[in-house]
Protein backbone atom coordinates (compact mmCIF):
# COMPACT_ATOMS: atom_id res chain seq x y z
CA UNK A 1 0.00 0.00 0.00
CA UNK A 2 2.95 2.74 1.00
CA UNK A 3 4.86 1.62 -2.43
CA UNK A 4 1.52 2.47 -4.50
CA UNK A 5 1.07 5.58 -2.87
CA UNK A 6 4.10 6.29 -4.22
CA UNK A 7 3.12 5.41 -7.70
CA UNK A 8 1.22 7.79 -8.26
CA UNK A 9 1.57 7.88 -12.30
CA UNK A 10 0.91 4.58 -12.39
CA UNK A 11 -2.32 4.90 -10.44
CA UNK A 12 -3.89 7.15 -11.96
CA UNK A 13 -3.08 5.74 -15.28
CA UNK A 14 -5.05 2.38 -13.56
CA UNK A 15 -8.00 3.80 -12.43
CA UNK A 16 -8.38 5.99 -15.83
CA UNK A 17 -8.22 2.76 -17.84
CA UNK A 18 -10.92 1.31 -15.32
CA UNK A 19 -12.94 3.99 -15.71
CA UNK A 20 -13.24 4.14 -19.37
CA UNK A 21 -15.14 1.04 -19.00
CA UNK A 22 -17.83 3.17 -17.58
CA UNK A 23 -18.14 5.23 -21.28
CA UNK A 24 -18.15 1.56 -22.87
CA UNK A 25 -21.49 0.84 -25.11
CA UNK A 26 -23.90 -1.03 -23.11
CA UNK A 27 -21.72 -0.44 -19.71
CA UNK A 28 -21.52 3.10 -19.79
CA UNK A 29 -22.47 4.64 -16.68
CA UNK A 30 -21.18 1.45 -14.49
CA UNK A 31 -18.30 0.40 -13.20
CA UNK A 32 -16.42 -2.41 -14.04
CA UNK A 33 -17.30 -5.12 -11.36
CA UNK A 34 -14.88 -8.55 -11.25
CA UNK A 35 -17.27 -10.49 -9.53
CA UNK A 36 -20.05 -10.21 -12.67
CA UNK A 37 -17.17 -10.72 -15.16
CA UNK A 38 -15.50 -13.90 -12.80
CA UNK A 39 -20.03 -14.91 -12.35
CA UNK A 40 -20.35 -14.76 -16.82
CA UNK A 41 -17.17 -16.37 -17.17
CA UNK A 42 -17.71 -19.14 -14.66
CA UNK A 43 -20.93 -19.64 -16.46
CA UNK A 44 -19.17 -19.90 -19.19
CA UNK A 45 -16.90 -22.63 -18.00
CA UNK A 46 -19.80 -24.61 -16.49
CA UNK A 47 -21.53 -24.97 -19.68
CA UNK A 48 -21.67 -28.12 -21.65
CA UNK A 49 -21.80 -27.61 -25.72
CA UNK A 50 -21.44 -29.96 -28.48
CA UNK A 51 -18.09 -32.12 -26.88
CA UNK A 52 -17.65 -34.23 -29.96
CA UNK A 53 -16.71 -30.53 -31.58
CA UNK A 54 -13.56 -31.19 -29.74
CA UNK A 55 -12.83 -34.71 -31.06
CA UNK A 56 -9.76 -35.40 -33.74
CA UNK A 57 -12.18 -37.23 -35.48
CA UNK A 58 -14.69 -34.39 -35.78
CA UNK A 59 -11.82 -32.40 -37.19
CA UNK A 60 -10.69 -34.34 -39.50
CA UNK A 61 -14.15 -34.79 -41.26
CA UNK A 62 -14.35 -30.83 -41.33
CA UNK A 63 -10.61 -30.61 -42.40
CA UNK A 64 -11.69 -33.70 -45.28
CA UNK A 65 -14.71 -31.46 -46.12
CA UNK A 66 -12.96 -28.24 -46.80
CA UNK A 67 -10.40 -29.85 -49.09
CA UNK A 68 -13.12 -31.88 -51.02
CA UNK A 69 -14.63 -28.32 -51.77
CA UNK A 70 -11.73 -27.04 -52.70
CA UNK A 71 -11.00 -30.09 -55.41
CA UNK A 72 -14.41 -29.40 -56.25
CA UNK A 73 -14.10 -25.82 -56.98
CA UNK A 74 -10.88 -26.51 -59.48
CA UNK A 75 -12.60 -29.58 -60.93
CA UNK A 76 -15.52 -27.65 -61.98
CA UNK A 77 -13.33 -24.43 -63.32
CA UNK A 78 -11.07 -26.80 -65.48
CA UNK A 79 -14.15 -28.15 -66.58
CA UNK A 80 -13.79 -31.86 -64.94
CA UNK A 81 -17.34 -31.39 -63.13
CA UNK A 82 -20.53 -29.54 -64.27
CA UNK A 83 -20.28 -25.70 -61.90
CA UNK A 84 -23.58 -27.47 -60.18
CA UNK A 85 -21.91 -30.03 -58.13
CA UNK A 86 -19.49 -27.72 -56.17
CA UNK A 87 -22.08 -25.02 -55.67
CA UNK A 88 -24.86 -28.04 -54.21
CA UNK A 89 -21.61 -29.09 -51.89
CA UNK A 90 -20.97 -25.73 -50.26
CA UNK A 91 -24.79 -25.14 -49.63
CA UNK A 92 -25.33 -28.21 -48.01
CA UNK A 93 -22.55 -27.86 -46.23
CA UNK A 94 -23.64 -24.33 -45.53
CA UNK A 95 -26.96 -25.34 -43.88
CA UNK A 96 -25.06 -28.35 -42.15
CA UNK A 97 -22.65 -26.43 -40.21
CA UNK A 98 -24.64 -23.46 -39.41
CA UNK A 99 -27.61 -26.42 -38.09
CA UNK A 100 -25.09 -28.42 -36.10
CA UNK A 101 -24.00 -25.53 -33.78
CA UNK A 102 -26.37 -22.75 -34.06
CA UNK A 103 -27.62 -24.06 -30.63
CA UNK A 104 -23.83 -23.76 -29.12
CA UNK A 105 -23.58 -20.63 -30.76
CA UNK A 106 -26.51 -19.52 -29.19
CA UNK A 107 -25.50 -20.70 -25.56
CA UNK A 108 -21.79 -18.90 -25.82
CA UNK A 109 -23.58 -15.48 -27.13
CA UNK A 110 -26.08 -15.74 -24.32
CA UNK A 111 -23.50 -16.60 -21.55
CA UNK A 112 -21.05 -13.84 -22.67
CA UNK A 113 -23.30 -11.10 -23.55
CA UNK A 114 -22.25 -9.48 -19.85
CA UNK A 115 -18.40 -9.62 -20.50
CA UNK A 116 -18.31 -8.12 -24.47
CA UNK A 117 -18.38 -4.13 -23.23
CA UNK A 118 -15.94 -4.81 -20.17
CA UNK A 119 -13.53 -7.08 -21.48
CA UNK A 120 -11.32 -4.92 -23.60
CA UNK A 121 -10.61 -2.29 -20.95
CA UNK A 122 -10.34 -6.07 -18.23
CA UNK A 123 -7.51 -6.63 -20.66
CA UNK A 124 -5.93 -3.09 -20.87
CA UNK A 125 -5.87 -3.16 -16.86
CA UNK A 126 -4.10 -6.38 -16.60
CA UNK A 127 -1.94 -5.02 -19.54
CA UNK A 128 -0.92 -2.22 -17.32
CA UNK A 129 -0.44 -4.26 -14.24
CA UNK A 130 1.74 -6.50 -16.29
CA UNK A 131 3.81 -3.57 -16.91
CA UNK A 132 4.10 -2.17 -13.89
CA UNK A 133 7.66 -2.18 -11.96
CA UNK A 134 6.75 -3.56 -8.60
CA UNK A 135 9.49 -3.42 -5.84
CA UNK A 136 7.20 -5.37 -2.68
CA UNK A 137 6.74 -9.10 -2.97
CA UNK A 138 3.07 -8.99 -2.29
CA UNK A 139 2.49 -6.86 -5.67
CA UNK A 140 5.04 -8.63 -7.16
CA UNK A 141 3.36 -12.11 -6.42
CA UNK A 142 0.30 -10.88 -7.96
CA UNK A 143 1.46 -9.48 -10.73
CA UNK A 144 3.81 -13.04 -11.48
CA UNK A 145 0.34 -14.99 -10.55
CA UNK A 146 -1.17 -13.09 -13.64
CA UNK A 147 1.23 -14.51 -15.79
CA UNK A 148 1.19 -18.12 -14.77
CA UNK A 149 -1.01 -21.53 -16.37
CA UNK A 150 -0.14 -21.53 -20.49
CA UNK A 151 0.62 -17.46 -20.69
CA UNK A 152 -1.24 -15.99 -18.48
CA UNK A 153 -4.13 -13.91 -17.71
CA UNK A 154 -3.93 -11.67 -20.36
CA UNK A 155 -3.21 -14.49 -23.56
CA UNK A 156 -6.65 -16.09 -22.12
CA UNK A 157 -8.82 -12.96 -21.69
CA UNK A 158 -7.37 -12.15 -25.10
CA UNK A 159 -8.37 -15.28 -26.84
CA UNK A 160 -11.77 -14.70 -25.34
CA UNK A 161 -12.30 -11.27 -27.09
CA UNK A 162 -11.10 -12.83 -29.98
CA UNK A 163 -13.96 -15.30 -29.82
CA UNK A 164 -16.46 -12.75 -29.05
CA UNK A 165 -15.15 -10.64 -31.86
CA UNK A 166 -15.84 -13.69 -34.07
CA UNK A 167 -19.33 -14.13 -32.61
CA UNK A 168 -20.05 -10.10 -33.53
CA UNK A 169 -18.64 -11.10 -37.01
CA UNK A 170 -21.61 -14.14 -37.35
CA UNK A 171 -24.34 -10.71 -37.70
CA UNK A 172 -23.25 -10.43 -41.12
CA UNK A 173 -25.47 -12.53 -42.84
CA UNK A 174 -23.20 -12.32 -46.31
CA UNK A 175 -20.34 -13.53 -44.19
CA UNK A 176 -21.97 -15.69 -42.18
CA UNK A 177 -23.36 -17.50 -45.61
CA UNK A 178 -19.61 -17.21 -47.07
CA UNK A 179 -17.25 -17.97 -44.34
CA UNK A 180 -19.47 -21.53 -42.98
CA UNK A 181 -19.90 -22.26 -47.32
CA UNK A 182 -16.09 -22.24 -47.93
CA UNK A 183 -14.57 -22.51 -44.22
CA UNK A 184 -17.06 -23.90 -41.41
CA UNK A 185 -16.83 -21.31 -39.63
CA UNK A 186 -19.10 -21.87 -36.81
CA UNK A 187 -18.00 -25.20 -36.20
CA UNK A 188 -14.41 -23.91 -35.61
CA UNK A 189 -15.31 -21.57 -33.42
CA UNK A 190 -17.08 -23.94 -31.06
CA UNK A 191 -13.76 -25.98 -31.40
CA UNK A 192 -11.89 -22.86 -30.49
CA UNK A 193 -14.19 -21.95 -27.44
CA UNK A 194 -14.41 -25.22 -26.12
CA UNK A 195 -10.38 -25.49 -26.47
CA UNK A 196 -9.93 -22.15 -24.16
CA UNK A 197 -12.34 -23.87 -21.98
CA UNK A 198 -10.35 -26.67 -21.26
CA UNK A 199 -7.01 -24.56 -21.24
CA UNK A 200 -7.95 -21.52 -19.04
CA UNK A 201 -10.83 -22.41 -16.97
CA UNK A 202 -9.28 -23.67 -14.23
CA UNK A 203 -7.18 -20.47 -13.62
CA UNK A 204 -9.92 -17.86 -14.45
CA UNK A 205 -10.74 -17.44 -10.55
CA UNK A 206 -7.47 -17.11 -9.49
CA UNK A 207 -6.59 -14.27 -12.11
CA UNK A 208 -10.09 -12.34 -11.24
CA UNK A 209 -8.81 -12.50 -7.62
CA UNK A 210 -5.22 -11.23 -8.61
CA UNK A 211 -7.03 -8.30 -9.99
CA UNK A 212 -9.45 -7.26 -7.44
CA UNK A 213 -6.76 -7.77 -4.70
CA UNK A 214 -4.74 -5.01 -6.64
CA UNK A 215 -7.93 -2.66 -7.42
CA UNK A 216 -8.70 -2.60 -3.68
CA UNK A 217 -4.64 -2.40 -2.69
CA UNK A 218 -4.91 0.76 -5.21
CA UNK A 219 -7.48 1.98 -3.49
CA UNK A 220 -5.78 1.94 -0.26
CA UNK A 221 -2.47 3.74 -1.87
CA UNK A 222 -4.44 6.49 -3.28
CA UNK A 223 -6.34 6.80 0.03
CA UNK A 224 -3.05 6.80 1.92
CA UNK A 225 -1.69 9.49 -0.59
CA UNK A 226 -5.18 11.96 -0.12
CA UNK A 227 -4.74 11.35 3.53
CA UNK A 228 -1.32 12.55 4.70
CA UNK A 229 -2.52 13.49 7.90
CA UNK A 230 -3.93 10.05 8.56
CA UNK A 231 -1.56 7.84 10.55
CA UNK A 232 -0.61 4.23 11.50
CA UNK A 233 -2.65 2.23 14.08
CA UNK A 234 -0.86 -0.16 16.11
CA UNK A 235 -2.80 -3.72 15.64
CA UNK A 236 -1.91 -5.71 19.13
CA UNK A 237 -1.78 -9.41 19.29
CA UNK A 238 -4.39 -9.97 22.53
CA UNK A 239 -6.75 -11.97 23.28
CA UNK A 240 -8.71 -9.16 24.64
CA UNK A 241 -10.50 -6.29 23.45
CA UNK A 242 -7.93 -3.24 23.26
CA UNK A 243 -9.22 0.08 21.80
CA UNK A 244 -7.00 2.99 22.77
CA UNK A 245 -7.09 6.23 21.14
CA UNK A 246 -5.59 10.10 21.62
CA UNK A 247 -6.82 12.75 19.13
CA UNK A 248 -9.29 10.66 17.27
CA UNK A 249 -12.20 12.20 14.70
CA UNK A 250 -14.18 11.79 12.38
CA UNK A 251 -12.67 10.94 8.99
CA UNK A 252 -15.57 13.48 6.67
CA UNK A 253 -14.73 16.57 9.23
CA UNK A 254 -11.15 17.19 8.15
CA UNK A 255 -9.68 20.20 9.70
CA UNK A 256 -12.91 21.07 11.65
CA UNK A 257 -13.19 18.20 13.76
CA UNK A 258 -12.78 18.33 17.60
CA UNK A 259 -10.73 15.26 18.77
CA UNK A 260 -10.72 13.41 21.30
CA UNK A 261 -9.06 10.91 23.75
CA UNK A 262 -10.81 7.49 24.50
CA UNK A 263 -9.65 4.29 25.73
CA UNK A 264 -12.32 1.14 25.81
CA UNK A 265 -11.41 -1.78 28.54
CA UNK A 266 -12.74 -5.04 27.96
CA UNK A 267 -15.74 -6.30 29.21
CA UNK A 268 -17.13 -2.77 30.12
CA UNK A 269 -19.79 -0.60 28.79
CA UNK A 270 -19.62 2.80 28.68
CA UNK A 271 -23.15 4.69 28.69
CA UNK A 272 -22.82 8.06 26.63
CA UNK A 273 -25.54 10.62 27.29
CA UNK A 274 -25.98 14.31 25.54
CA UNK A 275 -28.41 16.82 23.90
CA UNK A 276 -29.32 16.36 20.40
CA UNK A 277 -26.20 17.45 17.87
CA UNK A 278 -23.95 17.38 20.52
CA UNK A 279 -21.79 14.74 19.06
CA UNK A 280 -22.54 11.30 19.92
CA UNK A 281 -23.44 9.86 17.14
CA UNK A 282 -20.44 11.31 15.07
CA UNK A 283 -18.61 9.69 17.96
CA UNK A 284 -19.72 6.45 17.69
CA UNK A 285 -18.75 6.20 14.22
CA UNK A 286 -15.58 7.70 14.91
CA UNK A 287 -15.04 4.47 16.83
CA UNK A 288 -16.18 2.11 13.84
CA UNK A 289 -14.89 3.68 11.01
CA UNK A 290 -11.35 3.88 12.65
CA UNK A 291 -11.26 0.69 13.91
CA UNK A 292 -12.62 -0.91 10.33
CA UNK A 293 -9.71 1.33 8.72
CA UNK A 294 -6.90 -0.09 11.39
CA UNK A 295 -8.05 -3.71 10.48
CA UNK A 296 -7.66 -3.00 6.87
CA UNK A 297 -4.10 -1.48 7.05
CA UNK A 298 -5.52 1.63 6.53
CA UNK A 299 -4.23 5.26 8.21
CA UNK A 300 -6.70 6.14 11.07
CA UNK A 301 -7.37 9.65 11.65
CA UNK A 302 -6.63 10.34 15.18
CA UNK A 303 -3.14 11.18 16.76
CA UNK A 304 -2.28 7.38 17.81
CA UNK A 305 -4.27 3.99 17.88
CA UNK A 306 -4.11 1.09 19.58
CA UNK A 307 -6.31 -1.94 18.85
CA UNK A 308 -6.34 -5.47 19.26
CA UNK A 309 -8.39 -7.99 16.90
CA UNK A 310 -11.66 -8.38 18.20
CA UNK A 311 -15.43 -8.52 16.13
CA UNK A 312 -17.16 -5.30 15.91
CA UNK A 313 -21.32 -5.15 15.73
CA UNK A 314 -23.46 -1.92 15.55
CA UNK A 315 -26.44 -0.75 15.28
CA UNK A 316 -26.71 2.95 14.37
CA UNK A 317 -29.72 3.00 12.13
CA UNK A 318 -32.63 0.98 11.65
CA UNK A 319 -35.67 1.55 9.63
CA UNK A 320 -38.91 -0.30 8.15
CA UNK A 321 -39.48 -2.54 5.70
CA UNK A 322 -43.50 -1.99 5.12
CA UNK A 323 -43.02 -4.68 2.13
CA UNK A 324 -42.16 -7.29 4.69
CA UNK A 325 -44.80 -5.89 7.33
CA UNK A 326 -41.59 -4.71 9.39
CA UNK A 327 -42.07 -2.11 11.88
CA UNK A 328 -39.76 0.03 13.00
CA UNK A 329 -39.86 -0.91 16.46
CA UNK A 330 -40.05 -4.62 14.81
CA UNK A 331 -36.78 -4.21 13.17
CA UNK A 332 -34.94 -2.92 16.29
CA UNK A 333 -35.87 -5.81 17.61
CA UNK A 334 -34.49 -7.73 15.11
CA UNK A 335 -31.43 -6.15 14.90
CA UNK A 336 -30.78 -6.80 18.65
CA UNK A 337 -32.03 -10.19 17.99
CA UNK A 338 -28.81 -10.54 15.63
CA UNK A 339 -26.49 -8.95 17.84
CA UNK A 340 -27.63 -11.66 21.05
CA UNK A 341 -27.10 -14.85 18.67
CA UNK A 342 -23.86 -12.59 17.25
CA UNK A 343 -22.20 -12.49 20.16
CA UNK A 344 -23.04 -15.85 22.20
CA UNK A 345 -21.78 -17.82 18.91
CA UNK A 346 -18.10 -15.51 18.15
CA UNK A 347 -15.48 -14.47 20.37
CA UNK A 348 -14.46 -10.90 22.03
CA UNK A 349 -16.81 -8.64 20.45
CA UNK A 350 -17.50 -4.94 20.62
CA UNK A 351 -21.25 -3.28 20.77
CA UNK A 352 -21.72 0.11 19.03
CA UNK A 353 -25.13 0.53 20.00
CA UNK A 354 -26.88 4.36 19.26
CA UNK A 355 -30.18 4.76 21.37
CA UNK A 356 -31.81 1.80 20.92
CA UNK A 357 -35.11 0.81 21.54
CA UNK A 358 -36.13 4.49 20.03
CA UNK A 359 -39.50 2.76 18.91
CA UNK A 360 -41.27 2.52 22.34
CA UNK A 361 -42.33 4.99 25.34
CA UNK A 362 -39.74 6.34 27.58
CA UNK A 363 -40.68 3.74 30.39
CA UNK A 364 -40.51 0.66 28.12
CA UNK A 365 -37.37 1.63 26.88
CA UNK A 366 -35.47 2.53 29.56
CA UNK A 367 -36.47 -0.86 31.40
CA UNK A 368 -35.85 -2.67 27.76
CA UNK A 369 -32.23 -1.27 27.49
CA UNK A 370 -31.33 -2.50 30.98
CA UNK A 371 -32.68 -5.73 30.30
CA UNK A 372 -30.77 -5.70 27.74
CA UNK A 373 -27.45 -4.57 28.64
CA UNK A 374 -27.82 -6.86 31.86
CA UNK A 375 -28.08 -9.35 29.05
CA UNK A 376 -24.94 -8.98 27.10
CA UNK A 377 -23.23 -8.60 30.48
CA UNK A 378 -23.10 -12.07 30.69
CA UNK A 379 -20.99 -12.49 27.15
CA UNK A 380 -18.05 -11.72 26.26
CA UNK A 381 -18.84 -8.39 25.01
CA UNK A 382 -17.56 -4.97 25.84
CA UNK A 383 -20.32 -1.93 24.61
CA UNK A 384 -20.53 1.55 23.83
CA UNK A 385 -24.23 3.17 23.80
CA UNK A 386 -25.24 6.22 22.73
CA UNK A 387 -28.33 7.55 24.62
CA UNK A 388 -31.00 10.06 25.62
CA UNK A 389 -32.65 8.57 28.70
CA UNK A 390 -30.65 9.71 31.53
CA UNK A 391 -32.17 7.22 33.73
CA UNK A 392 -29.80 4.23 31.91
CA UNK A 393 -26.29 5.78 33.52
CA UNK A 394 -27.86 4.61 37.25
CA UNK A 395 -26.10 1.13 35.73
CA UNK A 396 -22.88 2.63 36.79
CA UNK A 397 -23.98 3.14 40.44
CA UNK A 398 -25.35 -0.58 40.39
CA UNK A 399 -22.22 -2.37 38.47
CA UNK A 400 -19.60 0.86 38.70
CA UNK A 401 -16.45 -1.62 37.41
CA UNK A 402 -18.56 -2.23 34.25
CA UNK A 403 -20.38 0.61 33.41
CA UNK A 404 -18.85 3.93 32.74
CA UNK A 405 -20.74 6.97 31.88
CA UNK A 406 -19.44 9.50 29.44
CA UNK A 407 -21.36 12.42 27.89
CA UNK A 408 -21.21 15.15 25.40
CA UNK A 409 -22.27 18.77 27.60
CA UNK A 410 -23.05 21.54 25.85
CA UNK A 411 -23.54 25.15 27.28
CA UNK A 412 -26.83 27.13 27.35
CA UNK A 413 -27.03 30.95 27.53
CA UNK A 414 -28.37 33.16 24.94
CA UNK A 415 -27.01 30.53 22.01
CA UNK A 416 -25.95 27.15 22.35
CA UNK A 417 -22.51 26.13 22.41
CA UNK A 418 -21.16 22.59 21.44
CA UNK A 419 -18.20 21.80 22.44
CA UNK A 420 -18.12 18.35 20.74
CA UNK A 421 -15.21 16.67 23.68
CA UNK A 422 -16.84 13.64 25.62
CA UNK A 423 -15.90 14.03 29.26
CA UNK A 424 -16.68 11.52 32.42
CA UNK A 425 -20.03 11.89 34.05
CA UNK A 426 -23.83 12.38 32.94
CA UNK A 427 -25.16 15.25 30.51
CA UNK A 428 -26.55 18.24 32.67
CA UNK A 429 -27.71 20.25 29.97
CA UNK A 430 -31.08 19.28 27.09
CA UNK A 431 -31.65 21.43 24.00
CA UNK A 432 -34.70 20.27 22.30
CA UNK A 433 -37.06 23.16 24.49
CA UNK A 434 -34.56 25.16 24.38
CA UNK A 435 -34.48 25.17 20.36
CA UNK A 436 -38.37 24.65 20.07
CA UNK A 437 -38.69 27.70 22.29
CA UNK A 438 -36.61 29.69 19.81
CA UNK A 439 -38.79 28.28 16.53
CA UNK A 440 -41.97 29.48 18.54
CA UNK A 441 -40.78 33.19 19.08
CA UNK A 442 -39.78 33.27 15.58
Amino acid sequence: MDELADMEKWRSEFMATGARGQNAGAAKGRKIDSGEILRAVTSVGDMHIAPKAGLKSTLAVAVAAIICFAVLIVLSIIGVVPATLPVLWGVVQMFVVIGLNSRSIHDISRAVEKLHANLHVYIEIIRHIEGAGFKSDELNGLKDRLADDGGGALVSFGKLSEILNALDRRGNFIGLVIFNMFAMSDYFLVRRFLKWQNDYMRSIGGWVDCVSRIDALVSMGTFRFNEPKAVDAVVLDSGSVVYEAKGLYHPFLGDAAVRNDFTVNDGEYYIITGANMAGKSTFLRSVGVNYILAMNGMPVFADSLRVSAFGLFTSMRTSDDLSRGISYFNAELLRLKQLLDNCRNGGRTLIILDEILKGTNSLDKLNGSRLFLQAVAELPVTGIIATHDLELSKMEDDNPQRFHNWCFEIELADNITYTYKITRGVARNQNATFLLKGILRG
